[in-house]
C-alpha cells in the first residue's frame, strides 16, 4: 500500500530533516498559523502518542494535528513562514524517547497479557515523564510485576526486528493481533517479530535493542482499571542516573555501602523518633514550669489572678498550654498574645468559677481590630491581621477591660 505523502513517518521513523514545500496556510484559534506541507514527516498526536516538534524554516513548531477529515496534516507554528520550498527538522530527541516509549508499551501489553491474562485498555505514551498503560487486572503482587518486567526486558536484549506493513480487513484475521476486535478496516500492522502483532499508526524503534531497557516505575487504581507506570530508553537511563547518584551521597552520608543504606536509614528513623520524644517531653516539662512561673508572676485584678504575656513567633499550641495549665488553678483568667509576621494569634483561658466567658471576652478584644475567633465558657481562640502596635494595643485594652469586669461571684467579700 502506498504511503500517503502526509503520513512519511511511517516509511522512515529515523527521517528527521526534510524538503518540502508549504501548499497552505491555515488560520487557527488564539491568533496561531498552521501551515500544510506537500510532504512531511511530522507526527501528529494520535493513539496515545504527542506530536513531533521542531522547525519548518525558521519557525517552531508548537504542535502538530491531523484535520477533522485526517486527510492532511496540519503544523502549529509560532510565527508566520512564506509560501515555497523550505527544510524542516524535527526535534531528534522528542522523537526517539517516543519511539522508544511506544515499542516499549506494545512490548510490556503483550507481556502482561502472556503472563497474567491483563490486557491493555489504553495507553499513553511521554518521553519525558513515566508513560502509562491502562490494565483490566485487579492489583497485581511485586512478585508478578517483577515477572512481567524480566520478560520484557529479556524480550529487549534479544533485539528483536521491529516491523511495519498494512494489511486489509480480511487479512488482519488471520494475525495474533491484540484488540483485534477494533479493527474495522485495512490497518497497519507493528509486529515485534511474532512476538506481539499490534494495530497502530505510530512512530516504532526497528529493533527492540533500541529501547535499551525498561522499568516498571508503580501501579495505582485508576477507576476500575489499574494503571502502570513505566520508563524506558533515555529516561530509564537517566531516572538509573539520578536514583544511583542519590544512593551515591546518601551511602557517603551514613558511611556505609549502598546495598546497607535501607538499614541505616531505619536506623536513624529510629534514634530520631526517640529523641524526638525525649524533646517533647523535655519541652512540656519547660511549659509547665513557664506557665507555674507566670501564675506565681500575675496580677490580681478584681479578685481574680490575671496572668498576660505578648510574645512573637510563639506557636499558638504553647500559648493554648500555657492558658490552659494556669487554669487549673480557681478563679484564674489567662490571656496570652503571639504576633507571627503580620498575624495576631490570641487565646484567653478561664478557671471555673472565674466569673467570665473565655469566648465571649476573646471576641470582645478582637473585634475592633477585625479579628475572628470563638470558644466557650473555659476557653478562647482567635486572631487576625496586624502589626507590633496593635498588639501592644490589644494587650493595653486587655488590661483595662479586666479592670471593669465584675469579680467572681464566690469571691470572698
Amino acid at each position: 500500500m502506498p504511503i500517503s505523502p502526509q503520513l512519511l513517518y511511517i516509511q522512515d521513523p529515523f527521517m528527521l530533516e526534510f524538503e518540502a514545500s508549504v501548499v497552505e496556510k491555515v488560520p487557527l484559534p488564539g491568533g496561531h498559523l498552521g501551515v500544510i506541507l506537500d510532504r512531511t514527516y511530522f507526527y501528529p498526536t494520535g493513539g496515545g502518542q504527542e506530536y513531533d516538534t521542531g522547525h519548518i524554516g525558521d519557525a517552531a513548531v508548537l504542535d502538530v494535528q491531523k484535520s477533522k477529515d485526517n486527510s492532511t496534516i496540519i503544523h502549529v507554528l509560532d510565527r508566520d513562514i512564506s509560501v515555497g520550498r523550505i527544510t524542516a527538522h524535527i526535534d531528534s530527541d522528542r522523537r526517539i524517547r517516543h519511539m522508544q516509549h511506544h515499542t516499549a508499551q506494545h512490548l510490556l501489553s503483550q507481556c502482561f497479557l502472556r503472563q497474567l491474562d491483563a490486557p491493555t485498555v489504553s495507553a499513553n505514551i511521554n518521553g519525558y515523564s513515566p508513560s502509562t498503560l491502562d490494565l483490566d487486572s485487579p492489583p497485581i503482587s511485586k512478585t508478578d510485576l517483577q515477572s512481567v518486567e524480566i520478560l520484557a526486558n529479556d524480550v529487549i536484549f534479544q533485539n528483536l526486528q521491529v516491523k511495519s506493513y498494512f494489511v486489509s480487513k480480511s487479512e488482519s484475521t488471520g494475525l495474533p493481533i491484540r484488540k483485534a476486535d477494533a479493527i474495522h478496516e485495512d490497518i497497519r500492522i507493528v509486529e515485534i517479530d511474532s512476538f506481539d502483532y499490534s494495530a497502530c499508526a505510530g512512530t516504532h524503534c526497528t529493533q527492540t535493542g533500541s529501547i535499551g531497557i525498561l522499568k516498571i516505575a508503580r501501579t495505582e487504581r485508576q477507576n476500575d482499571k489499574l494503571r502502570v507506570h513505566f520508563i524506558a530508553g533515555k529516561q530509564a537511563l537517566e531516572a538509573f542516573r539520578e536514583t544511583f547518584d542519590t544512593l551515591n551521597r546518601l551511602s557517603a552520608a551514613f558511611s556505609v555501602h549502598p546495598r546497607d543504606l535501607e538499614t541505616a536509614v531505619l536506623q536513624q528513623s529510629l534514634v530520631l523518633d526517640s529523641v524526638q520524644k525525649q524533646l517533647a517531653s523535655a519541652r512540656h516539662e519547660m511549659l509547665k514550669l513557664e506557665a507555674h512561673q507566670l501564675y506565681r508572676d500575675g496580677e490580681t485584678i478584681r479578685q481574680r489572678l490575671c496572668v498576660l504575656g505578648a510574645y512573637e513567633n510563639r506557636p499558638v499550641e504553647e500559648l493554648r498550654f500555657l492558658a490552659l495549665e494556669c487554669c487549673r488553678h480557681p478563679c484564674t483568667l489567662a490571656l496570652f498574645s503571639s504576633l507571627s509576621g503580620s498575624k495576631i494569634s490570641l487565646v484567653v483561658g478561664c478557671s471555673p468559677g472565674g466569673g467570665v466567658k473565655a469566648g465571649q471576652l476573646l471576641q470582645e478584644l478582637l473585634q475592633p481590630f477585625g479579628g475572628r475567633g470563638g470558644g466557650d465558657d473555659s476557653f478562647g481562640q482567635g486572631g487576625g491581621s496586624g502589626n507590633s502596635v496593635q498588639q501592644a494595643a490589644l494587650m493595653q485594652n486587655a488590661y483595662q477591660l479586666l479592670k471593669t469586669l465584675p469579680p467572681p461571684e464566690n469571691a470572698a467579700g
